[in-house]
């Protein structure tokens, strides 16, 4: 169901948020491949310290609270500390997923779930239907 962005261009398909209702088998099997993926990660240690949301025991205010302490020591250490925050519009739709695999292959992820993601990216038909 189109839900129209407000102050956006209603011609366009970007000028709405899209909600979906996906395969219900789709959406389990994502959910196992990125808690498997995760747990992997996790496990390797290949996620930074301060990366909060999407991680067990953690949520976006660890991010915040990161970012406190850094400015915190900078302080006590009479050192500057420079922040640069980055609004990415629509970046999970602009990821290269070639680099992408590349990037997991690198990582030394399961091989089966390299693949499960590369097929639910590269062959995944969304459709949108509208009047």
């Amino acid at each position: 169901m189109p839900l129209p962005k407000q102050g956006k261009d209603h011609s366009n398909i970007k000028g709405y948020r899209i909600i979906t209702m996906q395969n219900t088998y789709g959406k389990i099997l994502e959910k196992i491949v990125a808690k498997r993926l995760a747990n992997y990660l996790e496990r390797k240690k290949l996620l930074p310290d301060g990366l909060g949301s999407y991680r067990p025991g953690t949520d976006t205010c660890t991010n915040t609270a990161v970012l406190a302490v850094d400015v915190v020591e900078g302080f006590q250490t009479k050192e500057e500390t420079a922040m640069a925050a980055i609004d990415l519009e629509d970046a999970y739709n602009r990821v290269d997923y070639g680099k992408l695999m590349d990037l997991l292959m690198e990582m030394d992820v399961d091989p089966w779930l390299i693949q499960w993601i590369s097929e639910a990216l590269f062959e995944r038909k969304v459709v949108l239907r509208s009047g």
